[in-house]
């Protein structure tokens, strides 16, 4: 984990390319922990984050929170955690809704491609390739 004082081993600071855009977490931001704590567990779903690397983002998101809770925080973390099951379910509904969407508009732009293949062979053109 690092600090102003002691950038810690997987600083990103030092290894960003010139322009490249970051976001920095401070400790005594009340979402920081959850924040950080999630990206470990996405990175670590997708495979790309292990050993050390995953404990020294498992120890900054708790050192994070402590900090929090030392300034007060406490409530307001609670408070945000208790956000994220609402949140999360509200996510997946839109995207249970832009699928359904999806297929329904590939299913129309299906049906007028055919239509309009139909019509090219009638007038003597080529009919067009439908992918799916």
């Amino acid at each position: 984990m690092g600090t102003k004082n002691n950038p810690g081993e997987y600083d990103c600071h030092s290894r960003a390319e010139p322009d490249e855009p970051y976001f920095t977490l401070l400790g005594r931001d009340p979402v920081a922990s959850i924040v950080v704590d999630y990206w470990a567990f996405l990175r670590e779903t997708e495979g790309k984050i292990e050993g050390a690397k995953l404990v020294e983002a498992r120890r900054c998101a708790k050192a994070m929170s402590d900090w929090a809770v030392a300034k007060g925080k406490a409530d307001r973390i609670k408070h945000i955690e208790d956000l994220i099951p609402n949140r999360l379910q509200a996510i997946l509904e839109e995207n249970e809704r832009l699928r359904t969407e999806n297929k329904r508009l590939v299913a129309e732009n299906t049906k007028a491609t055919e239509m309009l293949s139909s019509i090219r062979k009638v007038v003597g053109e080529e009919p067009l390739e439908i992918e799916r």
